[in-house]
């Protein structure tokens, strides 16, 4: 257990984080932690993943933040202070393992630019990687350990296979431990598989998160950048270290991280193993002393005074109080009233019968907004849909009828080909559909 006079580090650690994720929490990553957020509300309201929404990886993360969505509302700032607590258990484990070294990990949770501390199920993986790290170091129960591995196979598929190898390379000839991890992995993938079956989604969840994710891959990742070589500089670094100590297999495990990295390469992802790769670096450290941990108390606690004075300053960002779910939403002021005027376009032509479907990157904030269901639609991306997946949602729209879509036509025309968003699926809606309407680059569009 935690000692009481310890609490105020994880009390400090909390509130330091939470403010931080309100300013940056839904913008710094721009679309991922939005999306993220898309998922967990949508499992909070009863929606199936696969079947009602789609969803590129396994679903534990949007399960266990809906928790706190279905309990206290669907609030933005019950997403953040779930994700806020989330960092505060990764710390106390990190305190666990690393002692006062587990400090410096506060600058590497914030740099660069506070991307990799947002709420995604990348995050979750993360957090229980480093409990598995603890229960390693501790030599724990492995049935424990292939209980974790499990859920973190369930958080990200990717990276829940990489992780069990380092198992399989430490106790290929102890198969009685093998065998203890391995029941321990299969236990919760089972419940997920009965679930699945259940559910009726088994189907298109191996469509979707593995048929559809080479098509994914090849569509979003834009692999040969600075960050590529940076990431291959790091994994040689890491080599030469489990050189060195080829019995410690907490290395293992961080270099098997680098599959944060798979299949899709951005700097977001790159961010998520730099904080990993950070670990194999601090048993070569020396521990801060009073005075440094001090100092990075003092740089928490400055960047805390400087949110608090940007959050409630009001001089350039405002909270969007008026918009239903949002109301802990900071957003620039000159942004406020075009948002407010879009969700007064979807109203005017929404009905009893049929909502419009928004096209474009934004799409779950209007839904979330309205209270109402995710769909396919709302997370428009390349190889989102599994195999084939973006003929199959066109094929969708040619049997829809008087249907309203809502385009971004900004984003449309400035979408790069490193971009995510699925022009094809908007190309095909314009060239079947009546413009009947438009607000600034919102254009509305009626498919007879």
């Amino acid at each position: 257990m935690v000692k009481i006079k310890s609490f105020w580090k994880f009390i400090f650690i909390f509130i330091f984080f939470l403010l931080i994720l309100v300013i940056f929490g839904f913008h710094n990553n721009q679309f991922d932690p939005m999306w993220n957020f898309g998922y967990s509300y949508a499992m909070s309201i009863g929606e199936i993943p696969y079947k009602d929404f789609t969803l590129l990886t396994t679903p534990l993360f949007p399960f266990l933040f809906s928790i706190g969505l279905r309990i206290f509302g669907h609030d933005n700032i019950v997403f953040l202070t779930e994700q806020a607590l989330l960092i505060t258990f990764t710390f106390y484990f990190l305190f666990k393992i690393y002692d006062k070294k587990a400090w410096i990990m506060m600058f590497a949770f914030i740099f660069p630019f506070l991307n990799n501390i947002v709420p995604t199920y990348n995050f979750l993986a993360y957090s229980l990687m480093i409990v598995v790290i603890y229960l390693e170091k501790e030599n724990k129960n492995d049935y424990l350990i292939g209980f974790i591995l499990g859920l973190i196979f369930l958080t990200k598929q990717s990276i829940g296979l990489c992780m069990i190898i380092p198992s399989i390379i430490f106790y290929y000839k102890k198969y009685k431990v093998l065998l203890k991890r391995a029941i321990g992995f299969l236990f919760p993938c089972i419940i997920f598989f009965i679930y699945l079956l259940i559910t009726g989604s088994l189907f298109n969840f191996i469509d979707i998160c593995f048929l559809g994710m080479f098509d994914f891959a090849s569509n979003n990742s834009n692999v040969f950048t600075v960050f590529f070589f940076l990431a291959l500089v790091m994994v040689g670094i890491l080599l030469l270290i489990i050189k060195k100590n080829r019995k410690d297999i907490i290395n293992y495990y961080i270099l098997c991280s680098f599959s944060f990295l798979i299949p899709i390469f951005t700097e977001y992802h790159f961010y998520m193993f730099f904080m990993c790769f950070i670990l194999a670096l601090l048993p070569f450290v020396s521990a801060p002393n009073k005075t440094l941990i001090f100092i990075i108390n003092i740089v928490c606690i400055s960047i805390c005074l400087f949110c608090f004075i940007v959050v409630y300053s009001g001089l350039h960002t405002v909270f969007l109080k008026d918009v239903h779910n949002f109301k802990y939403y900071l957003i620039d002021k000159g942004s406020k009233k075009s948002l407010i005027d879009t969700l007064d376009l979807y109203q005017r032509y929404k009905t009893k019968e049929k909502s419009p479907i928004f096209l474009g990157t934004q799409s779950v904030y209007f839904t979330i907004a309205n209270e109402e269901k995710i769909d396919y639609f709302d997370i428009l991306n390349r190889g989102n849909y599994g195999y084939k997946g973006t003929q199959k949602m066109i094929n969708k729209i040619k049997k829809m009828k008087n249907q309203i879509f809502i385009i971004n036509m900004n984003k449309y025309k400035h979408t790069g080909v490193e971009d995510q968003l699925d022009k094809d699926i908007i190309k095909y809606v314009i060239k079947h559909s009546k413009k009947i309407d438009n607000l600034a680059y919102y254009y509305v569009y009626l498919k007879e």
